[in-house]
């Protein structure tokens, strides 16, 4: 399953309310939709209906003041782990949530570099430690 995360922020900072039935507040909604496609691009989660998450999505990229920005799964906006990847490998002794995002944003499967030690993940990018 493949899972897409969204922020979509109105025109109007202060509007809280409905659009269809996606719930704002404060000018702001998250939304979430299961995007698994077959081996043509068809999209398997959806087949017959449209989901409430996916609509808004488009609805708002083609209305202009509108912003949508895709999140990962920890509500992180995905240019920022972009800008990780130019950034480079954190420092050997930095902390395993530092070495997960980045081996995340490096292409490791998430629970992959879930189960991995802090010292895995930084072996696996820099290389053996030297004595």
């Amino acid at each position: 399953m493949t899972t897409h995360y969204f922020e979509i922020r109105t025109p109007k900072a202060d509007f809280t309310g409905r659009i269809g039935p996606v719930a704002f507040a404060d000018g702001v909604a998250r939304v979430q939709f299961d995007d698994t496609r077959d081996h043509n691009g068809v999209s398997l989660a959806d087949e017959h209906q449209i989901s409430p998450g996916r609509s808004i999505v488009l609805f708002a990229q083609r209305r202009r003041g509108y912003t949508v920005t895709e999140l990962d799964a920890n509500g992180k906006p995905l240019e920022d782990q972009a800008d990780a990847k130019e950034a480079g490998p954190p420092t050997r002794s930095a902390s395993k949530a530092d070495w997960k995002a980045y081996a995340v944003t490096h292409g490791v499967p998430d629970a992959e570099a879930e189960s991995a030690t802090r010292d895995q993940l930084a072996e696996a990018f820099l290389g053996p430690k030297e004595a």
